[in-house]
């Protein structure tokens, strides 16, 4: 310390114009700092989950979802629906949002009359918007709109008070930037529609508003912290130039430290913007210990000059300084460990920064003080008032050392049980205060439209096979029952939805031709970009769920992640059932009884909201699939015969011979049926004897001319049968369905046709995949393999930020024992070097330990969560914390041999004060951080405020118990020569 001191003499003047060059060159770089708002730089790296994540999200061109929620009195008004017309085709032009999907953008589907055909129409769902629309015109598109249950509750509510605009964003540009422009144009957009609120939601908004708020804090936070400390630092020392000095030290070295930041590469972000605050609270303690210490050293020295106060003050304080710097160092350092990039990052910066702080107090501040007088020592004397107070209280609490440390020993221990009571869920309501526009934006979210919080399932597979689509669906319908789930969007919808408009029934189709033919109607939806790639070999299942709440989040993550490893048949084969001979038929149709009836009980529980028995709906599916040997119901044998009079009579598929009698030719098809022989063959031989003479010219003719009957070479007549059989069998199934819901579902054809129609189709997809001659299986059935006609694999894997907070969650803790763990080590072998002892290491860590133990026990005992903010805490006040019994007893050593009494009353009038100073200092400073917008930095400044507190505490008052306890052994400590 002589040698640092000799330098810092003979050096000022270039050491104080060097540090003005150096903050000079950082304050340019200060201006190129960026900040990081991609929100997965904040979960665990070389992780498998955040690894799916991003791999999905380059598949999907993103799956960050920002919603913007328009609430208004009625949607379906022409100046509403106009606007929001407007504000969702504007919003695709900004750069950064990937699709957009609104009220007005959706597409829909219908079957229409073209010509003499009946075909699907792919239109808008709106469509166009003239200007002069009547009442009556605008009641008849609400009506039409709002029977759309895949609308309803998506993209309008309800009751159609509100609007949701969906905006896929692509990682382009800073999400910052893209949602600053989304604000800004819907705010010119709407102008001064004055009745219509916004509310802006989603993950990218939730993450705007959090670096929009870190950005506020700094700016308004920073004056009042650097006043705090100026007042504290005048007020012990009672010199304006001493504290003007302090203060700028402290800005010396954020200007450097901050200044490293973009010359290094590095951005800020939500943890780093608490860095300024942070660091100049802490790293305010070596300029206050070489201060307090100076003016100590002036006012019994009056006779020597400030150089020779100075080398005193070097002397005695230097190596404690530089100790706890190397401790608090040492805690920053240990971030360096942890798998989350913004916290190691924070770590590095803090850790270059309280080094940067610990040069200039000795440096900079020395060679200050050195080349000019910052007051004199008569007017600096301080008062003894306050170190005999503190001594005093501390002799009292030491006179009973035993019972004092049983004391907190027990105090310690209850502690440590609440440590084990904390969590880490959280929610939007922990990142942002009551009354907020982020809260209030989720409650508007939550209430309007089942929340703002999406889950994916990424699916792999053959998304063009039916049986690769069902097994999907099958997934959907489970996650759809699970308790906090509100809206649920995949491409199994979309095709249902097309196929209801090409033949009224909601399903997948059995075919895969058929599904192929939907294919090209659906991609060309700009929404369906979000559920399925440009192959058709992946697809998502886009989850919504209510409220940003990562508890629940994660039990239906679990839930879902469940179903995949235990219920999802990820290996599937298709066979043919004419190639599947007894008993080995009979399993199977029963397998398939089974799934029906527990599906469709599924589905009808979800929407009676009664448990309904699949028992008895297998019963009934056996009953109407599988009649008596010869008989057909009568419910089905009038509509046969409908289904026959419009194909044959109405529509002549096959010219009937006027003579016959159409009752007989259903009498003969209900045989068939009844018998279980109705299939092409036996219809064909049936038509063929009700056919007209001329009809049966024709089919002979044609038979006749084909040399080699091929596929493609079937007649006319052959095709009308088939055509006429897949009525029938399209009537059957229909029949079946409506006769097996009737006792359950009767009560919601009235009141919501939507619903029923929904429920219908599934029923009717659930009997076809029974009535089929080709039916799905799990690959693990023992099946003939000539009966194999394919094989499928699906996989699944659940995905978004719901999984990725709750990874992150978990590597919060795990971080923060690793981290806590090698900076404890680390710490405990330097002081014990320091001191030369293991015993002075052991009791210099107990003012920390007691501290972290008395913190976040009582963060267990009020049920406040874990988070990002809080993990950061026990490593700062580990190194920190230490500062405190470090210079304590590097006093106390040079005063130990006076005595227990006359040592501790001489270390509490020097030492003792500067503690007491420091820690009201850091207190203050780190209070300010309470008027932080943002709860994270609000919550870690008010905890780490109140450890260094309870440290400053625990070191003035528990370690003279501890010292009183060992004395003979601390004294012959030191004794030693060091």
């Amino acid at each position: 310390m002589e040698k640092l001191y000799i330098f810092v003499r003979k050096r000022s003047l270039w050491i104080i114009l060097a540090t003005i060059g150096l903050c000079a060159y950082s304050s340019t770089a200060l201006f190129r700092i960026n900040f990081d708002d991609d929100v997965t730089i904040y979960f665990p790296e070389k992780n498998a989950e955040v690894e799916l994540f991003k791999r999905v999200s380059d598949k999907f061109g993103g799956l960050d979802v920002a919603l913007i929620g328009l609430e208004m009195k009625d949607v379906f008004t022409l100046r509403n629906l106009k606007l929001l017309r407007k504000i969702s085709q504007q919003l695709a032009t900004i750069e950064g949002i990937g699709s957009v999907t609104s009220l007005t953008e959706m597409r829909d589907y219908e079957e229409r009359k073209i010509g003499e055909e009946t075909g699907s129409v792919v239109q808008d769902l709106i469509g166009n918007l003239p200007d002069d629309m009547t009442q009556a015109e605008l009641q008849s598109l609400k009506q039409r709109v709002m029977s759309k249950e895949h609308v309803v509750g998506s993209v309008v509510s309800r009751n159609a008070d509100a609007a949701l605009i969906i905006c896929r964003l692509e990682r382009k540009r800073s999400y910052w930037q893209t949602t600053q422009d989304i604000k800004r144009l819907v705010s010119s957009t709407l102008g001064n529609a004055k009745d219509i609120k916004v509310y802006y939601g989603g993950a990218p908004f939730v993450n705007s508003f959090i670096m929009t708020g870190a950005r506020t804090d700094i700016k308004h936070l920073s004056p009042w912290i650097a006043i705090a400390v100026l007042i504290i630092i005048f007020t012990s020392f009672k010199s304006i130039r001493a504290a003007i000095l302090a203060l700028l030290g402290i800005a010396l070295g954020l200007v450097i430290t901050l200044g490293l930041m973009p010359i290094i590469g590095l951005s800020m972000d939500l943890v780093t913007t608490s860095l300024p605050m942070i660091l100049a609270a802490i790293g305010s303690a070596y300029g206050i210990h070489i201060l307090a210490r100076y003016f100590q050293v002036a006012g019994i020295n009056k006779d020597l000059f400030r150089h020779d106060w100075l080398e005193k003050a070097f002397k005695e304080v230097g190596i404690p300084v530089i100790m706890s710097a190397v401790t608090t160092l040492i805690g920053f350092a240990s971030f360096l460990v942890m798998d989350i990039k913004p916290l190691r990052n924070f770590g590095f910066v803090m850790a270059v920064g309280v080094a940067a702080m610990l040069i200039l107090s000795l440096l900079f501040i020395g060679a200050v003080i050195n080349m000019m007088d910052i007051g004199k020592s008569e007017q600096k004397e301080s008062s003894e008032f306050l170190g005999k107070t503190i001594g005093e209280i501390a002799l009292k609490i030491s006179s009973a050392p035993r019972i004092m440390s049983i004391l907190f020993i027990i105090i310690i221990a209850v502690s440590f049980y609440y440590v084990t009571q904390i969590s880490t869920d959280t929610n939007t309501s922990s990142y942002f205060p009551r009354g907020s526009d982020p809260i209030e934006a989720d409650n508007f979210l939550v209430s309007k439209f089942g929340g703002s919080l999406y889950i994916q399932v990424y699916v792999e597979g053959d998304m063009k096979n039916p049986i690769v689509l069902r097994e999907m669906q099958k997934m959907e319908d489970y996650i759809s029952s699970i308790e906090g789930v509100t809206d649920l969007r995949s491409i199994t919808q979309a095709i249902s939805l097309t196929n209801d408009s090409m033949t009224g029934i909601q399903y997948i189709p059995p075919e895969r031709d058929q599904v192929a033919s939907l294919k090209f109607l659906v991609e060309d939806d700009p929404a369906v970009s979000m559920l399925i790639d440009k192959n058709w070999q992946s697809a998502l299942i886009q989850v919504r769920v209510g409220g940003f709440d990562t508890k629940k989040a994660k039990i239906v993550c679990n839930k879902i992640s469940d179903y995949i490893k235990t219920k999802l048949n990820k290996n599937l084969i298709q066979v043919s059932l004419t190639k599947i001979q007894n008993p080995e038929i009979q399993q199977v149709k029963e397998f398939l009884t089974d799934e029906a009836s527990a599906l469709i009980a599924w589905d009808l529980s979800k929407t009676t909201e009664e448990k309904v028995e699949p028992a008895r709906l297998k019963i009934d599916l056996k009953q109407n699939l599988y009649p008596e040997e010869g008989k057909c119901p009568q419910y089905l044998k009038e509509k046969f015969e409908e289904t026959l009079k419009s194909m044959i009579i109405d529509d002549e598929y096959i010219q009937m011979d006027e003579t016959k009698n159409l009752g007989d030719l259903v009498s003969g098809v209900c045989s068939l049926y009844g018998s279980g022989k109705l299939n092409e063959n036996s219809l064909y031989e049936l038509l063929l004897e009700f056919a007209s003479q001329e009809e049966k010219d024709a089919e002979f003719s044609a038979l006749k001319s084909f040399s080699n009957l091929q596929e493609e070479s079937i007649t006319g007549f052959r095709k009308g049968v088939r055509l006429i059989l897949a009525g029938l069998e399209e009537t059957k199934i229909k029949t079946i369905a409506s006769v097996i819901l009737e006792p359950y579902a009767k009560n919601i054809e009235t009141s919501s046709p939507a619903k029923y129609h929904k429920i219908l189709g599934k029923t009717i997809q659930y009997i076809d995949w029974i009535n089929t001659e080709m039916a799905s299986l799990p690959a693990g059935k023992k099946i003939n393999q000539e009966a194999v006609l394919d094989n499928q694999v699906i996989k699944a894997e659940v995905t978004g930020y719901p999984v990725l907070y709750q990874k992150m969650n978990e590597s919060v803790l795990r971080n923060q024992i690793k981290a806590s763990s090698v900076a404890f080590i680390i710490i405990f072998v330097v002081i014990a070097i320091l001191f030369k002892s293991l015993l002075i290491s052991a009791i210099c860590l107990f003012p920390a330990i007691i501290t972290l133990g008395l913190t976040f026990g009582i963060l267990g005992f009020l049920g406040i969560p874990m988070d990002m903010g809080v993990s950061m805490v026990s490593n700062i006040v580990l190194g920190a914390a230490v500062d405190y019994p470090i210079h304590f007893f590097w006093k106390y050593r040079e005063v130990a041999s006076s005595g227990f009494e006359n040592g501790l009353m001489e270390t509490m009038k020097t030492t003792g004060k500067a503690i007491a100073i420091n820690a009201i200092e850091v207190m203050a400073g780190f209070g300010l951080l309470l008027f932080a917008v943002i709860i994270p930095i609000k919550k870690s400044g008010g905890l780490i405020s109140l450890t260094l507190l309870f440290s400053g505490v625990a070191t003035l008052f528990l370690m003279p118990v501890f010292i009183k306890l060992w004395h003979s052994r601390i004294e012959q400590i030191f004794s030693r020569k060091y």
